[in-house]
């Protein structure tokens, strides 16, 4: 959207990154990187002329802070501004950016793919990342950039806007030693512009640094590919069983006895997402991840995550995926039967 914006496409651009924010806050403040880029070269009035982006921002922001937390859902997330809060989210989107947090998702993926690859697939990673570590590696030792593109502070700003969301939000703190193995994407663009420049500009290690990252990147997204597709495809199996044996009846049901992460990928990305992906299948029903949230009282079992949700033993069922069994729940004695049956 920001090169159709610079481009002269100065209606579609801005819609561009209007569509980025209503799907996702971490976009928000990308728009200030061409009012940045205009300061830069030393143009005058640098916001008067990226006032379309400006206002595509005042819109979106009023989306993600107003329209939906009143209208579409509970505020999550609410407001909050704390200077330490914001250092913190910058120190740490660093560490993910530039240092050791980054070398440690490549670790992760690396190891992931060196578990889980067959032969033909590291063939196939192998000819594809020589292949591009090769054209990294003639780009960096080619090129030269002009002297007027600031390559090196348009990095470290696209890295500042890339956090500053957070800065505002004092329950978030970017993470990459978490189960969910990733970088902040507006930030890594900063992180890919500086290694950019470093390449072209470290004339004895910048170019063999190019082929090197590219190869590695390369392997990671392969690697968080399969992950996602394994996960996937146990979603898809867990849901298939679920469908052949809960009873017409059923008004609920619990799901037991699979592993909830493949490397980072999660099998159901929340636990309510059982539910929704149940009612694409059949009809309406209650469906939750049950193992380790719930306990079972004698009027009703107990789900906890998000608060707590009571569920009705009428008609509730527990399905383990490990042992292929399905039971009623008719109260604490059967739901401490199937328990002791396997389920956890």
């Amino acid at each position: 959207g920001l090169r159709m914006f610079a481009g002269g496409r100065r209606v579609f651009g801005p819609l561009v990154i209007l569509a980025s924010m209503l799907l996702y806050e971490a976009a928000a403040f990308l728009v200030f990187t061409a009012p940045l880029l205009a300061w830069m070269k030393g143009r005058r009035s640098p916001l008067l002329g990226s006032w379309p982006l400006l206002s595509v921002f005042i819109v979106g922001a009023a989306w993600q802070r107003l329209v939906v937390p009143f209208a579409f859902a509970a505020e999550r997330h609410p407001v909050s501004f704390s200077p330490s809060h914001a250092l913190k989210v910058l120190e740490t989107g660093f560490e993910c950016t530039y240092a050791n947090r980054l070398v440690h998702l490549l670790y992760r993926n690396a190891r992931f793919a060196w578990g889980s690859f067959s032969g033909l697939e590291w063939a196939l990673w192998a000819v594809a990342a020589l292949a591009l570590g090769l054209a990294a590696f003639r780009l960096a030792r080619g090129s030269e950039r002009p002297a007027a593109f600031p390559a090196l502070p348009l990095a470290f700003g696209n890295f500042f806007l890339g956090y500053a969301p957070y800065f505002f939000d004092r329950t978030y703190l970017p993470t990459v030693f978490s189960a969910n193995n990733r970088l902040n994407m507006t930030g890594a663009l900063g992180g890919a512009l500086f290694f950019a420049w470093l390449a072209a500009r470290w004339r004895s290690g910048g170019p063999a640094l190019a082929g090197l990252l590219a190869a590695a990147f390369l392997l990671t997204g392969w690697s968080s590919n399969a992950q996602y597709a394994l996960a996937y495809s146990r979603q898809k199996a867990i849901l298939a069983e679920i469908e052949a044996a809960l009873p017409d009846d059923a008004q609920a049901l619990l799901l037991y006895g699979f592993e909830e992460r493949i490397g980072a990928a999660v099998v159901f990305e929340s636990t309510y997402d059982l539910a929704g992906a149940l009612a694409l299948k059949r009809r309406g029903i209650k469906a939750r991840v049950g193992q380790g949230r719930v306990r079972f009282e004698a009027g009703s079992a107990v789900f906890v995550s998000n608060g707590e949700d009571r569920l009705p033993y009428d008609g509730l069922h527990a399905y383990d995926h490990a042992a292929k069994t399905m039971a009623a729940l008719r109260g604490p004695g059967a739901a401490e039967v199937f328990l002791a049956g396997g389920a956890a």
